[in-house]
């Protein structure tokens, strides 16, 4: 059953790394699921099966963790619907 899960990554390091790498990482390990996503001002929403999005922002969190920096928080939302829920479903009212 498709789920729709949100995804924030905030970098911080003492390196001269900047932040839009770091997120460019993330969205890289995103695109690369084959998921379908979509990416905001704010966060990226991903939808998919929920062992597929919860395995994929584990990547995402370790993706830049192990890219050197000193500290990642991760902010994530997942939507979980009976009969399931989709990107499209949840933005059409507003398109």
């Amino acid at each position: 059953m498709k789920v729709v899960g949100d995804i924030a990554v905030l970098p911080r390091s003492k390196a001269s790394e900047g932040v839009r790498d770091m997120v460019a990482l993330a969205v890289t390990e995103i695109q690369a699921s084959g998921l379908r996503y979509e990416v905001d001002a704010m966060s990226t929403a991903v939808e998919g099966e929920f062992d597929e999005v919860m395995d994929l922002f584990k990547r995402v969190h370790r993706a830049v963790m192990d890219s050197g920096v000193d500290r990642v928080l991760t902010i994530i939302r997942i939507d979980e619907k009976r009969g399931g829920v989709t990107i499209d479903h949840k933005v059409s009212s507003f398109r």
